[in-house]
């Protein structure tokens, strides 16, 4: 942006994402000093010629000077992806959690329902001593199964480090192992990632899917 905009220009991300992780939606913002001189209809198509491949600018809107991409955020939504069948085309290779086991997504749900709410998710934060604190909001959990598609969301307002990733590898690695759904309860009481002896769900299958301002 500063390239094109001929000026210093700070961005504002709407949240970070670990490595590997997708996002079918993310907001930044920046603020000009400068008047913009490209056209207002034709800035999304030049902003994308600045940009790498897998990075696309989709819309562009004005806004207040007092908006924050991040702050302003009343709510982010994650979607996690896993193909369930013993074969996974390859085109889905780092997009998806390929498990070739059965996941009975009735336990699952069952599981993940524990999250619901407002709880200390120490016990799902891959650095807790970052934060200030580790209490976090979850406002909907939705798990359904489409042929061989496991689609998992979880929306809240803010996450901590690796959470949703934890979460999810919890949940299915507690149903796989056919231990009780209350097991995800125990782990949250606990307050302590040392105490989670659960597996970490990998990047590629986690996208940040929707944020409402």
């Amino acid at each position: 942006m500063s390239r094109l905009f001929e000026e210093d220009v700070k961005i504002k991300s709407c949240g970070r994402t670990d490595a590997g992780v997708h996002a079918y939606m993310h907001i930044s913002n920046f603020f000009l000093k400068n008047e913009i001189l490209i056209p207002h209809d034709k800035l999304v198509t030049v902003i994308n010629t600045y940009l790498p491949g897998d990075i696309v600018c989709t819309n562009v809107e004005i806004v207040s000077e007092s908006f924050n991409s991040r702050r302003d955020a009343k709510f982010r939504q994650y979607m996690y992806v896993i193909y369930n069948d013993e074969v996974r085309p390859p085109f889905y290779k780092k997009r998806t959690w390929h498990i070739k086991e059965n996941v009975n997504t009735r336990k699952l749900k069952k599981a993940l329902l524990y999250i619901k709410g407002t709880h200390d998710f120490a016990s799902f934060c891959a650095s807790a001593k970052e934060y200030n604190h580790t209490v976090r909001t979850i406002t909907k959990v939705k798990v359904i199964k489409e042929k061989k598609y496991i689609k998992i969301y979880i929306t809240g307002f803010a996450f901590l480090h690796k959470m949703i990733r934890m979460i999810v590898g919890a949940a299915v690695d507690i149903v796989l192992k056919n231990k009780p759904s209350n097991e995800m309860k125990k782990i949250l009481e606990n307050k302590s990632r040392n105490n989670n002896p659960y597996i970490t769900a990998p990047p590629g299958g986690l996208y940040l899917y929707k944020i409402e301002y």
